[in-house]
């Protein structure tokens, strides 16, 4: 992927990526159609998950070639791919542990693996016929309708591109599920969180997904999509030995009643059950086998369980900050004029600021019941600068207008602002990609901290040097606005 795509017009990125992937599903439904084997549908899986990420994440930017239609006919793909790919794992296992199970455990184990084969061969034909033609159309599809976005921009129409870039939308929908991901995380508390730890993996799965292709222009993006992957595959092979448990059980529940059928019909037929007749069943006999099958993919679970919680302690926290620095990273292409921020009440100044140099900041409001504007002078070492700002909205999400302003046009409008004036200290620190502004205010006995970031569902700790000043969050508590405070 060429470098620069994040810094395109939001539409034209997206084409772009999903060019590239339509791209690798034909490769990868190429190479099934020709070798039909394990290793060629895992591939086809990945690049079409992928494709549809793509298209549920950019929906808005890559119109038709994204609409309901064509992600349903893409869901109904991957289910079918599903279907075979959880066989061969489960063919794998058994092949791979065969070995280390008892003699008479062994009838079991060939019931189940034919049972599976048989199954595999009819998902794999109906794949081949039915599947690889919806998805073709549907490639060719997406392809027609992204390939005109894929030319270069042309400058004579740039005033008509959206303000949006890549990035912008990438950060806010990297924003989003990072938001439903902690939590899914947190819930993971022990080995009975089954369906916590498969809504956690697919939501990882998305995210890896989303930033996957723009690796190379994010920082520390291939850190996170390889802690990412450590993660989704740890979660993967607790849900394979899940699924796989559950369909042994199901199989148990079948051979019982089987055998239970098979031993009445020989007595009501008068059949002599006599030691040979009874050392043949018990040879051809799946129960041991599958018993035993079912006793270890539970420990399997245990295992997997285990390193799934030594990676939460170990290495979450990591993985967290630095999406985290992504978003920030992401969005701070942001389209302009909006201002996210969280503040903080504080018992005392932080002493990393105390002595240390200072804006000192005067603002009034201007008399108006809907729309009410602040004029702002910052001094500091020696300079003055004028601000007029317009800010719209409630809570910690608000669009901010604001425009520097000259001495003359300031003093002219100061004197309207006469009984609505605030006054403090603002102390600025920079701690990782976020700025902290530490606020003295000088007609209150007030001070607080906020911090502006990009995307809503942030909620950054404070730092070690300001932690243990903070008395609470007070992020969307009118009494602590600043246009509330100002007399």
């Amino acid at each position: 992927m060429a470098r620069g795509l994040l810094h395109l017009p939001a539409p034209q990125g997206a084409r772009l990526l999903a060019r590239d992937l339509i791209d690798t599903v034909r490769a990868a439904a190429g190479q099934l159609e020709a070798t039909p084997g394990a290793d060629a549908l895992h591939d086809l899986r990945v690049a079409i998950r992928r494709l549809r990420t793509l298209l549920r994440s950019y929906q808005p930017w890559l119109g038709p070639a994204a609409s309901p239609k064509v992600r349903r006919g893409l869901r109904r793909i991957a289910s079918a791919t599903g279907t075979t790919r959880d066989i061969d794992v489960q063919l794998a296992w058994i092949e791979q542990h065969a070995s280390t199970f008892a003699a008479r455990e062994q009838a079991g184990l060939t019931w189940l693996k034919r049972r599976l084969e048989r199954r595999r061969s009819a998902t794999l034909a109906s794949l081949r016929r039915k599947e690889a033609k919806r998805l073709r159309r549907l490639t060719d599809f997406i392809g027609e309708e992204v390939r005109e976005f894929c030319l270069p921009a042309d400058p004579a129409d740039r005033a008509h591109q959206p303000a949006a870039t890549l990035a912008a939308v990438t950060g806010d929908l990297l924003g989003t599920l990072l938001h439903q991901f902690e939590p899914e995380l947190d819930a993971i508390r022990s080995i009975d969180d089954r369906n916590r730890s498969h809504a956690a993996r697919i939501t990882g799965k998305r995210i890896r997904y989303l930033i996957e292709p723009l690796g190379q222009e994010l920082s520390a993006g291939s850190d996170a999509v390889s802690q990412l992957k450590q993660l989704q595959d740890m979660l993967g092979e607790f849900n394979d030995a899940n699924q796989f448990e559950n369909l042994v059980a199901r199989a148990q529940d079948q051979v019982a009643v089987r055998q239970e059928r098979r031993f009445s019909k020989a007595v009501l037929n008068g059949k002599v059950l006599d030691e040979a007749w009874v050392g043949r069943m018990r040879e051809r006999d799946p129960c041991p086998g599958l018993a035993a099958l079912h006793e270890r993919l539970d420990a399997r679970q245990h295992e997997c369980y285990a390193r799934i919680e030594q990676w939460l302690h170990d290495e979450a926290f990591a993985l967290r900050r630095r999406l985290h620095d992504m978003v920030v990273a992401l969005c701070r292409t942001q389209i302009p004029d909006r201002e996210i921020e969280r503040k903080y009440l504080l018992r005392s100044l932080p002493d990393l600021v105390v002595g240390s140099a200072a804006q000192l900041i005067e603002q009034g409001y201007l008399p108006g019941s809907r729309v009410r504007e602040r004029l702002r002078r910052i001094r500091m070492t020696g300079t003055e600068r004028y601000y007029r700002t317009i800010k719209v909205g409630d809570g910690i999400d608000r669009a901010e207008f604001e425009e520097e302003t000259t001495r003359e046009m300031f003093a002219s409008m100061w004197p309207m602002t006469e009984g609505k004036r605030v006054r403090k200290r603002r102390y600025r620190v920079v701690f990782g990609e976020l700025i902290w502004e530490i606020d003295e205010f000088l007609d209150h006995p007030l001070i607080m901290a906020e911090v502006e970031i990009p995307h809503p569902s942030i909620d950054p700790e404070p730092p070690e040097w300001l932690r243990p000043y903070v008395v609470r969050q007070v992020s969307g508590e009118p009494e602590f606005l600043n246009v509330n405070l100002a007399r």
